[in-house]
C-alpha cells in the first residue's frame, strides 16, 4: 500500500532540504542583477580596505617594518628578488608565498604594494566566491557570501600583514569552484584542473596535502568505486605530483631526504602539545621562536639529546615522537588539549600569535577596521549548522565539508591561530550564508529558523564566554611588543622604548617585553636600566619549571652582555661560569667568556675558550672573527691566518676575513697570497680605500709599480683627502717613470 502523500503543511515543517534538493524557483530580481550587485559589492569593499589601508599606512609603524614570520617572508623574498638561490636548506615554510613576493620585489614592489596586491586578490577571491556560491547555492547565497566575506575583519587584517592569508584565501576559493564543477562534471579536464589548483594550494598551504587525499578517496567514492574512478583519482594525484614536484627536488638537492613541500611538521606539532599547552603556540626550551634560528636550535637539542648527527627527517621524528608519547601517556589529558584547541576555532577573536589586530586596535591604531566589524566567531554557529543539514548527503557535499575539514583539524592536532583558521573562512561564509538564507523562509522552515538564530546567538554568546572564562583575552601589551619591534627595526630605539613600557603597564608579567625592553636600554647605553629590567625578567619564572633552565641562561647571557659593555669582566665572567654550569657547550658562551678573559688582559686564557668553543662551532662566523680578532691583535700571526682562513672557507663572501688575510700574508712576507687576498676582499667591497691602499703597497713591495700606481690612484679617486695614498703615491710615481713604462 502506497503512503500518502504529505500535505503542503508538513512538508513546509521539515527540517530543510539540502540544497541539492532545492526545487527550481522562478528568477529573482537579485538574480537578474547579480552582476551589477556583486560588482557594487566588491567596489564597496575594495573602498572600505584602500581606506583601512592609507590609514595603516599613515600611522601604524608595523606597516613598514614586518615582523616574526612576516620578516623572515620579506627577507626571504628580498634574497629570491636579488636571484639569489633558494639556499643549501630545505623549505621549512610553503613556498609558494615568498616565491610570489619575491616576483613582486623584483619588479621594485614595495611593502605598500603588497598590500594592494593583497587586497585585490581578497576582492577577486569575493567575486569568485559569489558566483561560485551563486552556481552552488542560488543568487540570494551569492550575493549574502560576497557582503560577509568582505565584512570579516580578520581577512581585512591579514590583508595588511606580510603572510600568506589572502594567498590562502583566493586559492581556496579558487580550489572550491573547480571542485563544485568536478562534482557535477566529472570529466578528466576538469579533474586535471582540479589537481593543478589543488597543487598550488599544496605549495602555498602544506596542510592541503591531507585536501588532496580526501579528494582522491572522493573521486573513487563518488563513482561507486568503480574503475573509472580510480582512473580519475590518479589523474588527480599525478597532477598534483608534478605541480609540487619543484619544492620537493629542491629539499631532495639539499637534504638528500624524500621531503614534499616542507619541513618541521614534527616540530610545529610540539609547538601546540607540551604539558603546558592551553591550545595556542608554546614556546619549546632550548628552541628560538626566531623562524630563522628554530630549525637550528631543534637540530641542536636533537644532537644533545641523542648524540647522533641530525638530520631533517630525524629531528622531524624525534619531536613527534615526543608527542606521541605523551599522547599516549595521558589520553584524557589529549583529548581535552584538542577539545581546547576546537572550541578556540570556532569562538576565537582576539588570539593571534604573530599579529592580534584587535590588539592594535584597543592601543588606537587600525581604528578604521570598523569598516569590516565581523568577527569570523559569529559565522561559526549559522556555517556549522549548515554543514551539518549537508552532511546528509556527504558524496554531493564534499566540495563544502573537506575544506573546512581540513584547517580544522590543523587547529585540534596541532594549535589554534588566527591565521591557521583563514583557509576554512570561505567555506564557512559560504555555508553560513546558506544557512541564513534558508532561515530567512520563516514561514516554510520555522524551526530551521529557530535553530539558525539560536546558532548564531550561541556563536555572538561566546565573546562573553570566553571572556569570563579568561580563554580569549584581549591582550593589550601585543600591539605595542610589536610596535616596539619594528620601531626597533627603523632605528627608533628611544620612541621603541617608550611602547616596551607601555606594554607593561598593560602586562607587568610579560617576561618577554621585559627582556626586549632591557635590550633596547643596552643599544641605548642605559646599562644599569637594562640589568634592572634583566633582573625583573629572571624573577618572573615560567610556569613550568623544565623550561627554566633555558629561559634563566638565555637572562644570564644578556646580563653577562650588559657587565661586558660596562667593562666589568670579573663579574660578567662569574655570570657566564653560572650559565656554563647548565650548557656547557654554548659556544656564544664560551666566546663571551674568552672577552671576559680579554679584558682582564688574560690572552692566553681567553685563547684556550675561543679554541674549546671553535669545538662545538667550528662555522660560527662571530666566535671565528672574535678568535682571529684577537690573533691579530697580538700579532701571533701564522695563528691569525689559520683562523682566517677558515672564515673565507666557509663564509666566501666576508671581506673583513680576507682583508684582514692579506694584511696577515703581508706581515708573513707572504706577498703573492696577500694580493689576492686583496683583491677577493676588493671583488666584494670595490670601493674599500684601505683595500686599494694595502694592495698597492704589496704591489710596491714585489716591484710592480705600475700595478700600485693604479692602486693609490683609485684610491685617491675615492677618497682624495687619504694623506696615506697620496704620499705612497707621490714615492711610487718616480719609481714608474724610471721604468720608462706609462702608469694608468
Amino acid at each position: 500500500m502506497a503512503m500518502p502523500e504529505p500535505d503542503a503543511e508538513t512538508r513546509a515543517q521539515r527540517t530543510p532540504e539540502s540544497p541539492s534538493e532545492r526545487p527550481p524557483t522562478p528568477e529573482s530580481w537579485a538574480a537578474r542583477r547579480f552582476l551589477l550587485i556583486v560588482t557594487l559589492i566588491c567596489l564597496i569593499g575594495l573602498l572600505c580596505r584602500l581606506a583601512i589601508l592609507a590609514e595603516y599606512v599613515g600611522d601604524n609603524p608595523l606597516a613598514q617594518a614586518p615582523v616574526n614570520d612576516a620578516l623572515t617572508y620579506w627577507s626571504w623574498a628580498g634574497r629570491l628578488a636579488e636571484g639569489q638561490e633558494a639556499g643549501s636548506l630545505p623549505f621549512f615554510s610553503a613556498p609558494f608565498y615568498p616565491y610570489l613576493l619575491g616576483f613582486l620585489r623584483s619588479l621594485g614592489g614595495s611593502l605598500t604594494a603588497v598590500y594592494v596586491f593583497q587586497i585585490l586578490a581578497d576582492v577577486v577571491a569575493t567575486a569568485l566566491l559569489a558566483f561560485a556560491a551563486r552556481t552552488r547555492f542560488g543568487a540570494g547565497v551569492g550575493l549574502l557570501a560576497a557582503a560577509l566575506f568582505l565584512l570579516l575583519q580578520d581577512p581585512a587584517s591579514l590583508s595588511l600583514r606580510i603572510l600568506p592569508g589572502s594567498l590562502h584565501l583566493l586559492l581556496v576559493v579558487v580550489t572550491w569552484t573547480v571542485l563544485v564543477k568536478l562534482e557535477s562534471s566529472p570529466s578528466i579536464s576538469w579533474t586535471v584542473l582540479a589537481g593543478v589548483v589543488m597543487g598550488l594550494l599544496c605549495l602555498a598551504y602544506a596542510p592541503a596535502s591531507l585536501l588532496v587525499v580526501l579528494v582522491v578517496l572522493w573521486l573513487v567514492w563518488r563513482s561507486g568505486w568503480r574503475w573509472s574512478g580510480f582512473g580519475r583519482a590518479a589523474i588527480a594525484l599525478v597532477t598534483v605530483g608534478v605541480v609540487i614536484s619543484p619544492a620537493t627536488i629542491h629539499n631532495w638537492r639539499a637534504c638528500h631526504e624524500l621531503i614534499l613541500i616542507r619541513s618541521g611538521g614534527g616540530l610545529t606539532l610540539r609547538h601546540g602539545n607540551q604539558p603546558i599547552s592551553i591550545g595556542t603556540f608554546t614556546p619549546i626550551s632550548g628552541v628560538s621562536d626566531n623562524r630563522d634560528l628554530m630549525h637550528a636550535d631543534a637540530a641542536r637539542l636533537y644532537q644533545a639529546e641523542t648524540g647522533e648527527k641530525p638530520t631533517w627527517k630525524q629531528v622531524d621524528r624525534f619531536f613527534r615522537n615526543q608527542v606521541l608519547a605523551d599522547w599516549r601517556a595521558d589520553p584524557l589529558w589529549a583529548l581535552k588539549l584538542a577539545g581546547i584547541k576546537l572550541y578556540r576555532f570556532l569562538s576565537s577573536r582576539n588570539y593571534g600569535d604573530i599579529y592580534q589586530h584587535t590588539s592594535e586596535m584597543a592601543a588606537g591604531f587600525d581604528r578604521r577596521l570598523w569598516l569590516t566589524p565581523l568577527p569570523v566567531a559569529w559565522l561559526m554557529g549559522p556555517a556549522l549548522a549548515g554543514l551539518i543539514i549537508m552532511m546528509r548527503r556527504p558524496i554531493r557535499h564534499a566540495p563544502e565539508w573537506m575544506p573546512f575539514l581540513v584547517p580544522l583539524l590543523v587547529a585540534v592536532v596541532f594549535w589554534y591561530s588566527q591565521r591557521y583558521r583563514i583557509p576554512a573562512v570561505p567555506i564557512i561564509v559560504v555555508t553560513a550564508s546558506w544557512a541564513i538564507c534558508q532561515a530567512l523562509q520563516v514561514r516554510r522552515k520555522k524551526a530551521w529558523t529557530v535553530a539558525v538564530v539560536l546558532a548564531l546567538a550561541v556563536s555572538i554568546a561566546t565573546g562573553a564566554i570566553n571572556r569570563a572564562l579568561d580563554l580569549d583575552r584581549l591582550d593589550r601589551s601585543n600591539a605595542y611588543f610589536n610596535v616596539a619591534l619594528a620601531l626597533t627595526q627603523q632605528g627608533k630605539l628611544a620612541e621603541a622604548a617608550e611602547y616596551q613600557r607601555q606594554g607593561l603597564e598593560h602586562s607587568p608579567k610579560n617576561a618577554t617585553m621585559r627582556i626586549g625592553l632591557g635590550d633596547l636600554l643596552n643599544r641605548l647605553g642605559r646599562h644599569d636600566e637594562a640589568l634592572a629590567q634583566f633582573n625583573e625578567a629572571r624573577s618572573l619564572k615560567p610556569a613550568d619549571q623544565s623550561l627554566w633552565e633555558g629561559y634563566d641562561v638565555r637572562l644570564l647571557r644578556r646580563i653577562a652582555g650588559t657587565l661586558l659593555q660596562q667593562k666589568k669582566p670579573q663579574e660578567a665572567e662569574t655570570v657566564l661560569h653560572r650559565a656554563l654550569g647548565v650548557e656547557p657547550t654554548d659556544p656564544s658562551l664560551l666566546r663571551m667568556l674568552a672577552g671576559a678573559k680579554q679584558l682582564q688582559g688574560l690572552h692566553q686564557d681567553a685563547c684556550d675558550v675561543y679554541e674549546q668553543a671553535i669545538q662545538y662551532a667550528p662555522t660560527d662566523l662571530e666566535l671565528l672573527t672574535a678568535y682571529g680578532n684577537l690573533l691579530y691583535e697580538l700579532q701571533r700571526w701564522a695563528e691569525a691566518r689559520e683562523i682566517l682562513e677558515k672564515i673565507v672557507r666557509f663564509h666566501p663572501r666576508d671581506f673583513e676575513a680576507h682583508y684582514h688575510l692579506g694584511v696577515v700574508a703581508t706581515r708573513l712576507k707572504n706577498f703573492e697570497f696577500a694580493r689576492k687576498s686583496f683583491e677577493r676582499a676588493l671583488q666584494i667591497r670595490p670601493s674599500s680605500v684601505k683595500t686599494l691602499h694595502d694592495l698597492g703597497w704589496v704591489n710596491y713591495l714585489e716591484r710592480r709599480y705600475v700595478e700600485a700606481v693604479y692602486c693609490f690612484r683609485k684610491a685617491l679617486s675615492i677618497d682624495p683627502t687619504n694623506q696615506a695614498c697620496r704620499t705612497a703615491l707621490e714615492h711610487v710615481e718616480p719609481l714608474v717613470e724610471q721604468s720608462g713604462v706609462n702608469a694608468p
